[in-house]
């Protein structure tokens, strides 16, 4: 069958937002069947200001995947929801990806059922998103991507609209920091983990954040691949990074490393 590379848009109802939510997803169908084949399947993640539609009408996202047999998928959230449930129970950003989102892919479209067939990325809030998701949920998603994550973002010293305040909130802050999860994530079995990559700008104002929690899987002993490269906070960087981080990405996504 040959490759099926428009950009293809959804609604799916969201239990957890109490509304209807859009979605996008493309096949790259090289060599497979969308009929019968279950495909790689990367969730993208976008950051603020953006929507599902962003990492398509942004990158050359086609050219990039046509080699590469998967499906991808770009989740709509709120866009400034940092994929979480909000300390205040008024967001439900994340209960929406893992209890709404990722069934309706299962059910839907030629999704695999096993995690190390599933990758979570994104970029900016997307990327602490990607990484958040994957920690908190290894047995949904084997693989995390984070493109210039905002990493840090729990640990901000100042009142924050999804993550409360720095002390009243500091129970919810944990619960959702990614130093925090990461250590949580070595009482698994390392086969059990989600294998984690980042990668950051040299002049990205979030380059310091990537290279702490980098340093933090470092003294973990948690296996990972981290790189910079010159670039800042914007899609033309993203676009040469997923060009560059999309097949070592693939190459990790087997029915044999877990799961």
């Amino acid at each position: 069958m040959t490759d099926i590379l428009e950009f293809r848009s959804a609604e799916y109802y969201s239990s957890a937002l109490r509304q209807s939510q859009k979605i996008g997803w493309c096949y790259s169908a090289t060599g497979k069947s969308v009929e019968t084949d279950s495909f790689p399947t990367v969730l993208f993640l976008h950051g603020m200001r953006s929507d599902y539609t962003g990492w398509w009408n942004n990158t050359k996202f086609a050219a990039t995947v046509s080699k590469y047999p998967g499906l991808y998928v770009f989740a709509n959230s709120d866009s400034h929801g940092w994929y979480s449930d909000g300390f205040s129970d008024s967001l439900r950003c994340e209960q929406a990806i893992i209890e709404d989102l990722i069934p309706w892919v299962k059910s839907t479209l030629p999704a695999p059922p096993s995690r190390s067939m599933w990758a979570v990325a994104g970029q900016s809030m997307g990327g602490y998103g990607a990484l958040k998701l994957a920690l908190k949920y290894p047995r949904l998603f084997g693989h995390a991507l984070s493109f210039s994550g905002a990493l840090n973002v729990t640990r901000l010293p100042e009142y924050h609209q999804v993550f409360g305040h720095p002390v009243a909130d500091r129970a919810y802050r944990r619960a959702n920091d990614l130093f925090y999860l990461a250590e949580e994530a070595l009482c698994e079995m390392p086969i059990e983990r989600p294998h984690i990559s980042l990668n950051c700008g040299t002049e990205d104002p979030f380059v310091e954040a990537s290279r702490a929690f980098h340093q933090h899987l470092q003294f973990l002993g948690y296996g990972h691949k981290y790189w910079e490269e010159k670039g800042q906070h914007t899609w033309p960087y993203w676009n040469r990074a997923l060009r560059r981080a999309l097949p070592e990405l693939l190459a990790q996504m087997s029915p044999i490393s877990g799961g």
